[in-house]
């Protein structure tokens, strides 16, 4: 079930569709959906899909030419503010400064896209 659950969070994670979203398509109730995730991957459903936004903010940042707010709106954010508190409450830092240091960044985006294609 989390195989298929990653699934749908690559096809629709850029839309923030509510957990409720992925449940029903999984036919599970959330609380199920989330105990699934836990059990298998340490992390809550939610937090799944909030580090599949974060890798592809991070990854746009470092090896790409778009503006923050260029990035923001293509995950999905249509309020620029929103974006980069959702960015900077995780990683520590903005955006732009993320951007700035890119050796912050760098290897854990290069991990985690190699993990997922591990899956």
């Amino acid at each position: 079930m989390v195989m298929r659950f990653r699934e749908l969070i690559e096809q629709h994670y850029r839309d923030h569709p509510p957990l409720g979203f992925y449940a029903r398509k999984l036919g599970v109730t959330t609380a199920r959906l989330n105990s699934c995730c836990r059990v298998t991957t340490g992390r809550s459903s939610l937090a799944l899909i909030n580090d599949r936004l974060l890798t592809e903010a991070k990854r746009s940042l470092l090896y790409s030419d778009m503006t923050v707010n260029e990035i923001g709106v293509a995950l999905g954010y249509d309020d620029a503010a929103y974006f980069n508190r959702f960015f900077s409450r995780r990683v520590g830092l903005p955006p732009g400064r993320f951007r700035d240091t890119p050796y912050l960044g760098t290897a854990e985006v290069d991990r985690v896209h190699w993990i997922k294609l591990e899956l």
